[in-house]
């Protein structure tokens, strides 16, 4: 059953009207609020109970909002934090960013622009601890197989006979099943026993008929497909300069594009923007194909997750590389070592077709996918992640390119 992140908030706050406003607007927007008078109370409470962002008010008498900001940042994990504070001290605010604090509230706020701020705040949380999470499951891959050198040897000492059973048992699917080929062939023998000789003419069902349009216009699908890899291997991409804003222009277009398809399944794209990237960052790329990237990426996010469940898009740098992660919560789990077939030709995650959405559903999808961004002197890497939407033990497929910065 899906549920919901605990929303525990810190309030720290000696003035008792305003921290009761706090209280009864942030309770009714679904958070779990506890309230402090001053810095050393709130210390005392978050040692015990760990809150994941805290609200504090910077002028109190002794123990007051710097006294905590303080104390905090002599833990490992700092909270994220807010300050809660009226315009005079809003230059102590920026001295105190520097320290760890998230963002302000400037007092007397407006209930819409606070519960923006404090919203943004608790995303930005999420995005801290799924970053944790990535970061750890990409340092394991690292050390074990994602090197380039490791993956190589990987490719080439692959189980041979796994791999095969794996490859021709998908072609076998592919061929028999869904939508082109196999459905093609069924159709003209089911043509072949209910067709009339009518003189030097067959007499065949509209309704038959129009089934093979719909096989030979698949067909004529995958043969452009091939024709589409053929050419990216044969002349490669022409590249150009984009600075980092653009790129998230171009997430964003993306998103746009695809929002009907979201809706089939009440799905919606969360965005995790990491507001500490350098935005003199450029990055060497052919637009229209990383579009083409990011829309089967997230159609596939579409076809496969659950209802009502939520695609997280997250971008960070490490060193001199960008790293853009596309994970879903699957309804078809993916097993490990299936992390690389999947993007060989003809391997499909699932036998069904979906013909709601625009994708390659006879297996070549993902295999576009990596010869573009091959193409790119990137790779693209599947892994699984544990969820920190909900708060039971949930696992997302983590789809993840990684493209050098210039």
């Amino acid at each position: 059953m899906y549920k919901e992140p605990q929303k525990k908030i810190l309030v720290v706050e000696d003035e008792l009207q305003i921290s009761e406003m706090m209280q009864i607007m942030l309770q009714k927007n679904g958070y779990n609020v506890a309230v402090c008078k001053n810095g050393k109370e709130a210390l005392d409470l978050h040692i015990k109970e760990s809150f994941p962002l805290i609200i504090t008010d910077l002028n109190m008498p002794s123990y007051d909002g710097e006294y905590l900001i303080d104390e905090l940042n002599k833990r490992e994990i700092l909270p994220v934090l807010l300050a809660h504070t009226v315009v005079t001290d809003v230059n102590k605010v920026i001295e105190l960013m520097k320290k760890g604090v998230y963002d302000y509230i400037l007092k007397p706020s407006k209930q819409q622009e606070f519960l923006h701020r404090v919203n943004k705040a608790f995303d930005y949380y999420l995005l801290q601890k799924f970053q944790r999470s990535v970061e750890k499951e990409r340092e394991i891959r690292t050390e074990y197989q994602l090197n380039w050198s490791l993956w190589q040897e990987e490719s080439i000492n692959r189980n041979l006979d796994k791999k095969d059973l794996l490859l021709f048992d998908s072609l076998r699917t592919n061929f028999s099943q869904g939508q082109g080929f196999g459905a093609l062939v069924s159709t003209l023998e089911f043509i072949q026993s209910l067709c009339k000789l009518d003189g030097d003419y067959y007499k065949v069902e509209k309704e038959i008929m129009e089934m093979v349009f719909y096989n030979v216009k698949a067909l004529n699908k995958i043969i452009d497909l091939f024709g589409e890899i053929r050419k990216i291997l044969r002349d490669g991409l022409v590249m150009e300069d984009v600075h980092i804003d653009d790129f998230f222009l171009l997430i964003d277009d993306v998103i746009q594009e695809l929002n009907q398809y979201s809706s089939q399944k009440n799905q919606t794209i969360k965005l995790f923007q990491n507001g500490t990237l350098n935005k003199k960052h450029k990055l060497k790329i052919h637009k229209d194909y990383i579009k083409i990237v990011l829309r089967e990426l997230l159609l596939n996010a579409f076809k496969y997750s659950h209802k009502d469940s939520e695609i997280i898009i997250m971008t960070e740098i490490v060193k001199n590389n960008f790293f853009i992660s596309i994970l879903n919560k699957p309804e078809i789990e993916i097993p490990e070592e299936c992390s690389r077939i999947i993007f060989e030709p003809f391997y499909r995650i699932s036998k069904f077709a979906y013909d709601t959405y625009p994708t390659y559903d006879i297996g070549l999808g993902l295999t576009l996918v990596d010869k573009i961004v091959r193409q790119h002197e990137g790779r693209i890497t599947m892994f699984n992640v544990k969820s920190y939407l909900t708060e039971d033990s949930q696992v997302l497929n983590s789809f993840q390119i990684e493209l050098s910065l210039y």
